[in-house]
């Protein structure tokens, strides 16, 4: 693991913020999987198709914003990202500003899972798992 993966990690938040989903999907492996850890219940997807289609829905409800990653942690093949999220959804005039944390995993050089959790804290703990 080295700089060329957090080189990576900020490509993608630098598409997903400019609503580049094509730019996002090419970082990704074939196989990549999805967690949203955060939400009840948890969500999954498999695949670059569904990652796209799930992509352009959340970016879609968007009116502006952006997720900035502001501190990275690495554990094996595994990069945990704190990201600061700030974001106006469409239909709201309040903005809406917290932490994530995002978990992404390696292989051959490009993202084979991305999980997000409600904090650093609970991503620090999966990225030391034996998980995937």
């Amino acid at each position: 693991m080295n700089a060329t993966e957090i080189d990576i990690i900020q490509s993608a938040y630098a598409a997903l913020n400019n609503y580049d989903i094509p730019g996002f999907l090419a970082l990704l492996s074939p196989d990549v999987v999805r967690f949203e850890h955060f939400t009840s219940p948890p969500f999954t997807c498999r695949g670059i198709e569904e990652m796209r289609a799930h992509l352009e829905k959340g970016r879609s409800s968007w009116a502006e914003g952006s997720c900035t990653p502001e501190k990275f942690t690495i554990h094996g093949n595994r990069i945990v990202v704190s990201a600061y999220v700030h974001v106006r959804v469409n239909n709201e005039t309040e903005w809406r500003n917290g932490y994530t944390g995002d978990v992404f995993t390696f292989k051959d050089g490009r993202i084979v899972e991305f999980s997000t959790f409600g904090n650093h804290n609970d991503a620090l703990a999966y990225a030391v798992s034996d998980v995937f």
